[in-house]
């Protein structure tokens, strides 16, 4: 069983200010997608639709959206479907002239961000997103040093944190739903470029990425992975260089996955040495 709850967004869109939609996935996260949304009413960009999917929560998310944002969309789904599928909903749900796609553990840090993200993607109309500097941890530090990089092109992105222009996006098959997780970016990324569109990198703009341990599987997510890089190989590589790059991601996962192996090992040692202590 699905149900949707449609409802008008916040605010009237200015003549010069584009409608945005915020689009999350989430699933069995209450407490961080109601920080994030407590995070983005702390935004100062007003033409604001939320729309947040959930993939199959145990327990209700509508009210913990509601309480914050109560002319937000929110679309339940019963059965888990992954977060790929869910983007995708949520896409095809936005009504946004850009796309701001968050995890439910993730936001801006500023509230001039979105405000900035929006005028920067709008005056390169060559670009289909932009990504932003992503600070990964559970507490943002209170002095950060900027970041080094530059701004430009990019090859890929983090979902956690990214601007897109509604008709980049509306261009490409969207996410590949079997993927579920992990390395979907990526791909989605080389339907991009493939269209023609630039995905940029905005270093002056900081999101902050809380890493939720829920939903984080590191064995499940290297098998994951691994597969779907494989998948992005036959998708998007060369007849004549396939099977050479097919063989050597297969060597780079086969180390990877005697690394995994060997730290869980060791993190597996440590336990049971604490136990006996």
């Amino acid at each position: 069983m699905e149900s949707r709850v449609d409802c008008l967004r916040d605010g009237e869109l200015g003549p010069a200010e584009p409608l945005v939609t915020v689009m999350i996935a989430t699933r069995d996260r209450a407490p961080e997608l109601q920080r994030t949304l407590e995070l983005l009413r702390q935004q100062q960009y007003e033409p604001l639709e939320i729309v947040v999917v959930d993939d199959g929560s145990r327990g209700e998310m509508e009210p913990v959206v509601r309480k914050l944002w109560p002319q937000a969309t929110v679309i339940r789904h019963d059965e888990s479907r992954g977060q790929c599928q869910r983007r995708n909903d949520g896409f095809a749900a936005s009504q946004g002239e850009f796309i701001l796609q968050l995890d439910d553990d993730c936001c801006f840090t500023k509230p001039g961000d979105l405000g900035a993200a929006v005028q920067y993607l709008a005056e390169r109309p060559a670009a289909g997103a932009v990504v932003f500097d992503l600070y990964n941890g559970s507490v943002l530090p209170d002095t950060l040093r900027p970041s080094s990089a530059k701004a430009g092109c990019v090859g890929s992105f983090v979902g956690a944190a990214i601007l897109f222009r509604a008709d980049a996006v509306r261009q490409t098959a969207g996410y590949r739903a079997f993927y579920q997780a992990q390395g979907e970016e990526g791909e989605l990324a080389l339907q991009l470029i493939a269209k023609g569109w630039q995905i940029l990198y905005c270093p002056s703009i900081l999101a902050h990425h809380r890493l939720s341990a829920m939903n984080r599987n590191s064995l499940a997510t290297w098998r994951r992975g691994l597969g779907n890089d494989i998948w992005t190989l036959v998708l998007h590589m060369p007849a004549r260089r396939l099977l050479v790059e097919v063989g050597w991601r297969l060597l780079v996962g086969v180390w990877d996955a005697v690394r995994l192996g060997t730290a869980q090992k060791q993190d597996h040692m440590v336990k049971r040495r604490s136990c006996s202590w």
